[in-house]
């Protein structure tokens, strides 16, 4: 189950990543929850009205009130956005789990051999 949530917003993130239009963001405000926070930004697509995105949620804030980012949101969906840095975020996480994977195959097929 979360191996296909995960599948499912990488690929959310990938088509805003190749479509997305960038935009600058000023960090809002941070919002906790249950010891976890998230930034919440705002940024302002084409048409002008102002749209929210926040950051994943972790154990410190990334992100400061009126630091500034970039976004990429949908060029027809503006609400359909992602942090910049949360794309680099994920393509770290890929990077670690595919090689996590990696040195664990070599170690099964050498113990099996």
């Amino acid at each position: 189950m979360f191996l296909c949530a995960f599948v499912t917003q990488l690929a959310r993130i990938w088509k805003l990543e190749r479509a997305g239009v960038p935009v600058e963001a000023i960090c809002d405000f941070n919002k906790w929850n249950e010891g976890m926070v998230s930034s919440v930004f705002v940024y302002f697509p084409y048409d002008g009205d102002p749209e929210e995105v926040q950051t994943t949620y972790s154990h410190h804030p990334a992100f400061e009130p009126g630091d500034i980012t970039t976004v990429l949101h949908h060029p027809d969906h503006p609400r359909r956005a992602v942090l910049l840095e949360d794309i680099r975020a994920q393509r770290r996480l890929m990077r670690i789990g595919a090689s996590t994977m990696g040195v664990v195959t070599f170690l099964l097929a050498r113990a099996l051999l």
